[in-house]
This record gives C-alpha cells, structure tokens and sequence, in this order.
C-alpha cells in the first residue's frame, strides 16, 4: 500500500468519531431533504421513501446496538440508515413488491455496516475478522427477511407504512409510527440473532478443513 494512503487510513481511524457523525449527519440532512420534497416536481417517490427508510432505520439501528449491547449509538444509525434506505427504496422502485427480498438485502448491507463500525471501536486483539463480519451480516439479513418481510407484507395488505406515504393525517402517522415500530423490531431481531452467531461460525470454521480433506480423500488426488 503506497505510503500516503497508510498515511490516510491512520488520519481516518484516529479521527473516525467525528467523521462517523459527519456522514451521519450529512445523510440525515439529505434524507429530510428528500422526504419532505416529495411534492415538488421532478423528486421521484422513490427517493422520498428511501429517505424516509433512511431516518426511521437509522434511529432503529441506534437504538438497537446500544440496547443490545453491541456498540455505540452512531454505529448503528450508520448501518440502519443503510439497511432502512435499501429496504425502502427497493420495495417502493419495485412497487412494495419482493418486501422479503429487499429486507434480505438491506438487512445484510445494514448489519455487516454496523458490524464493520462496531468492529472498529475494539482493541485489535477483540476484533472479528471480515469473515466473521460477513458470516453475522448474513444471518442477521435472513433473520430480517423473515421478520421485517413479513410485516412489510403486513404493511402492504392495510395501506399503512412505507406503501401509504400519500396518505394525510393520522394515516401518515401511523404509518411512521408503525413503521418506526416494525425498524426497531426487524433490526433488533436481525441484530440478536447475529451477535448470537459465534458458536456456529466457529464451527463451520474448524468443519471446512475437514470437508476439504475428506473430499480429497475420495477423489482419490490423496491417498
């Protein structure tokens, strides 16, 4: 790696809190933007609901990873604004179609981005290694597919959430409060069961080598 890049990775990681909470703030203001735009012409819906995903995944997001346990506040809004901004912005450019999909989706990006962060704040000898991240994130978007999808679906069949952003009044705020409701719920689900994931990861570690070998052993490449 040339040297004035290390020399940018180190200024990056000695100065990562306040350059989390920058990006945080730079997107949540762009979110805002978008979903209060959502009238003026030429703003696609699109955008408005990702934006709207946006915030409410990133309050979810933060709230999740420091109830449980898992790291800071501003490490999860990061990874649930991408995880509700994904989920989101599928669901309505597809039409609230596949919401299992895009929960599969947002859900994995989302969590292995507050993974990576929360991976960061750990003395080095702590830290999971990319594989781990990766194997977590996983689980955690499958466990969103299953949850969050199915109350998206939910969402859809009462016209209440992300799929009713054109209602007025108390069908907008329920909308939001319900969709807040199901963020927290989805991400904290997919969260618990990710950080629960070591045990199993380890064990599929240690079981790859042995596949290996056994495989070998029966194409006969080794005697």
């Amino acid at each position: 790696m040339p040297e004035w890049l290390e020399n940018v990775k180190d200024w990056a990681y000695e100065h990562k809190e306040p350059l989390k909470w920058a990006f945080a703030g730079v997107t949540t203001v762009a979110a805002v933007a978008a979903t209060t735009t959502i009238s003026v012409a030429g703003i696609p819906v699109v955008v408005a609901v990702a934006g709207a995903g946006m915030l409410l995944g990133g309050i979810g997001g933060g709230f999740t990873n420091v109830a449980s346990s898992s790291g800071s506040f501003i490490n999860g809004y990061i990874g649930g604004e991408f995880n509700g901004g994904i989920t989101a912005g599928i669901i309505s450019f597809l039409h609230v179609k596949h919401p299992f999909t895009a929960n599969l989706i947002g859900g994995t990006i989302g969590n292995g981005v507050t993974e990576f962060l929360n991976n960061l704040d750990l003395p080095e000898s702590e830290r999971k290694e990319i594989s781990e991240i990766i194997y977590d994130s996983m689980i955690a978007g499958e466990v969103q597919m299953i949850v969050s999808g199915g109350l998206d679906k939910l969402s859809i069949s009462i016209f209440c959430g992300f799929s009713g952003m054109d209602g007025k009044g108390v069908t907008r705020a329920a909308g939001v409060i319900w969709d807040l409701y199901k963020m927290v719920f989805s991400i904290g689900a997919g969260t618990t069961v990710g950080y629960g994931t070591g045990p199993s990861y380890d064990k599929l570690r240690s079981l790859i080598p042995e596949i290996g070998t056994t495989y070998i052993s029966a194409s006969g490449t080794v005697s």
